[in-house]
């Protein structure tokens, strides 16, 4: 085997790549102490915690956001700790600015120490919620559209029937 294909990282370099790669990512990363203080925040979440990241270290949710969202989130953190796995979630923050949906994964893990964790990933999937919501919107005007229509209407895949109106019905 090659020397470079073989050559483990450079552990003092090791620490310092993963921060980087971590906040040159466009996706959320963060990690609490057992007791929910946040201990680590990627720079991602710097334009999503509003007391700046540097002032929420240390901190927990519930000194952070506002009380519904802190609840929904320390719940989230207790499930993970008593179930000991991941789990997936869609979180919903409000700011001045709108709101703005998050494809969020928790999970645990532990140091060296055995001390344990709770690690987050989140992925802003606003743009598809609001397209759903236009889709959702778009379904409800054809249903009523050929619910209402005299003549029945029929939706097929050749083979299938796929829908069809009250009046197709009848």
């Amino acid at each position: 085997m090659a020397e470079s294909q073989s050559a483990p990282a450079q552990t003092p370099e090791s620490p310092e790549q993963l921060r980087r790669f971590l906040d040159s990512s466009p996706i959320l990363a963060w990690s609490k102490d057992e007791d929910g203080r946040y201990v680590y925040l990627n720079e991602a979440c710097r334009g999503v915690y509003q007391s700046g990241v540097q002032d929420c270290l240390g901190r927990t949710d519930a000194e952070i956001w506002p009380p519904e969202t802190a609840a929904h989130f320390q719940k989230n953190d207790r499930e993970v700790l008593e179930q000991q796995r991941a789990i997936n979630t869609v979180a919903e923050l409000s700011s001045a600015g709108g709101v703005t949906f998050y494809l969020v994964c928790k999970f645990p893990f532990q140091d060296a120490r055995g001390r344990r964790f709770i690690g987050g990933v989140g992925v802003n999937i606003t743009e598809q919620k609001l397209l759903e919501g236009v889709l959702r919107r778009s379904e409800e005007r054809f249903r009523t559209l050929s619910d209402l229509a005299m003549e029945g209407v029929v939706v097929h895949d050749g083979a299938r029937i796929l829908d069809a109106s009250a009046a197709a019905s009848r």
